[in-house]
């Protein structure tokens, strides 16, 4: 049965990216990182289209954050939805998720763009649940009017002692840097454009990370 989702907000975070919050009509149970299959409207009929929650599962309402891309027929029509307006959806789905039989010493995360979405479930996720688990993350932007949701991480990292972040505009860089610090058992996370994905794997293994340490989904 599909889900029914009901527009709460909806706010610009950074030039052409907005941050919806619905309400669904029944409670979604769902893992950190995964994702909803929207049915998008279309001259044809629905059209499904995927996008990564980025509200915790503990959270009544559900977070997206979407990229206006020009001429898209699914960033369009969120784009243009308006308090109270509906749309549905299939039920949460995906792999990008920490299993819950780990046992990582540590986690790793980068994201660039809408890939903070599935990433920011999974850190608040975690956090909120008290769970001690050191906690890196690297937001990675091409310039710092897209540095995404900077506040609420500032007051994340400032209430948990083991939740640590920074925005970049060197992410490879970063990536080198941390890989030669990692140690066995460290876990690390990756979410964006198949270029950032692939550059940034890359590095980590060309520093020593065991590809099977490396996590990462592309959109």
């Amino acid at each position: 049965m599909d889900i029914i989702l009901t527009l709460l907000s909806k706010k610009t975070i950074a030039p052409s990216i907005i941050m919806l919050q619905l309400q669904p009509d029944k409670k979604i149970d769902f893992q950190a990182g995964q994702h909803l299959s929207l049915l998008i409207p279309s001259s044809t009929g629905a059209v499904e289209r995927s996008f990564s929650i980025a509200s915790d599962p503990g959270q009544e309402t559900i977070d997206f954050i979407v990229r206006i891309v020009a001429g898209g027929l699914a960033s369009t029509f969120l784009h243009n939805l308006q308090p109270r307006d509906v749309i549905k959806a299939k039920r949460p789905k995906g792999l990008f998720v920490i299993p819950r039989s780990s046992s990582a010493a540590k986690l790793m995360f980068f994201s660039s763009g809408t890939g903070i979405a599935p990433i920011r479930s999974i850190i608040r996720d975690i956090l909120i649940n008290k769970k001690t688990l050191p906690i890196f993350f690297c937001i990675a932007q091409e310039n710092e009017r897209e540095f995404l949701l900077k506040n609420e991480f500032d007051e994340l990292a400032r209430l948990y002692d083991n939740f640590h972040f920074e925005y970049s505009t060197d992410s490879l860089k970063i990536a080198a840097q941390i890989t030669q610090q990692s140690k066995t058992g460290d876990e690390f996370y990756i979410c964006g454009g198949p270029t950032f994905v692939s550059a940034i794997s890359g590095t980590l293994m060309a520093g020593g990370t065991p590809k099977h340490q490396i996590h990462f989904e592309k959109y």
